[in-house]
């Protein structure tokens, strides 16, 4: 057979074992340290596959569990947003086979700002981009924490850390891309571009114009008046074009291969990395790539509007 039949034969047989994919998803948290255990089982009597984006399988790679305390506050996530390639590759899904189960253990501790002991409720909440199907039944797991769990150090560097001089000058080169979208962004939102707004942001509301207009600002403002801080080649996974913490008063951005493998994403990387700072603008990942975002800004404007990939997509095209 040849090898493009081969590979024609594998993705019906991976479409077919994801349209048939139902599986069965616990939780439970043990204390010091504070972690939770994260089970997804295949109770069926076939294999099952499954893609990792946004499951603690593929690591704590964004906001995926509501924690509320007893006045029902809902914790701060303090983990890192990784910005992954547009689309899977092979390795980014998992089979489970027929009666089989996989486990991945979350620090909550390192991940979510716990700031008094007492009771709490956490629900799996993973992000709208995911695709893995499980029962419908909530999951939720009540639990009283004991010890306020120490918080993880974000390494601080200044400027550009572990990165070598092609890398710093690539790097250097999107920032410079950076600036000029981000200003151009700005200065589309503020002369008129109402049509370009309702492609990528939807139906207008003050509210959202106000909190992209301030965060193209914001970045452009940072970018043009400090050092940049880069990390390279750090924590990143084969299919991850770069990482931050949005909490992280450094500001580093961790750059991996694929940033600098993919010249043509280079700029837009850069603003959607600093558009999830909360002081300079606060986005999040709800979905990823231009069709996704495109049907984002139709269905949801506010979403859109504080979707990483729309902020930089209109960046690109402004």
């Amino acid at each position: 057979m040849p090898s493009s039949e081969i590979l024609s034969c594998k993705k019906i047989s991976l479409l077919i074992s994801l349209a048939l994919a139902q599986f069965d998803v616990s939780i439970t948290v043990s204390q010091n340290p504070l972690e939770l255990n994260f089970t997804i089982s295949n109770s069926l009597s076939q294999p099952q596959t499954f893609l990792q984006w946004g499951t603690p399988i593929e690591g704590v790679w964004t906001d995926m569990f509501d924690i509320r305390d007893e006045q029902n506050n809902r914790l701060d996530y303090i983990g890192k947003i990784v910005l992954r390639g547009v689309e899977p590759i092979e390795e980014e899904y998992i089979t489970i086979p027929a009666g089989g189960s996989i486990s991945a253990m979350v620090n909550l501790g390192d991940n979510y700002e716990f700031l008094s002991v007492g009771k709490y409720i956490i629900r799996v909440d993973l992000p709208s981009y995911c695709k893995l199907q499980f029962s419908t039944e909530a999951k939720v797991e009540v639990f009283h924490l004991e010890t306020i769990p120490p918080r993880k150090p974000i390494r601080a560097p200044q400027g550009y850390t572990n990165c070598n001089a092609n890398q710093v000058s690539y790097a250097n080169a999107a920032i410079s891309g950076a600036i000029s979208q981000s200003a151009r962004a700005y200065n589309c939102l503020n002369q008129g571009c109402d049509a370009l707004y309702l492609r990528w942001f939807g139906t207008y509301s003050q509210a959202n114009w106000n909190f992209v207009s301030n965060g193209y600002y914001n970045i452009n403002t940072r970018l043009n008046n400090y050092a940049f801080n880069g990390y390279c080649d750090s924590g990143c996974a084969a299919n991850t074009f770069a990482y931050v913490y949005p909490t992280d008063g450094t500001l580093t951005v961790y750059l991996c291969a694929l940033f600098f493998n993919r010249p043509s994403d280079r700029n837009r990387v850069i603003v959607h990395e600093m558009s999830h700072f909360r002081t300079l603008c606060g986005t999040q990942d709800y979905t990823y790539g231009t069709a996704s975002c495109l049907s984002l800004a139709r269905a949801n404007p506010n979403q859109a509007s504080h979707n990483a990939d729309n902020v930089c997509y209109f960046a690109t095209e402004a």
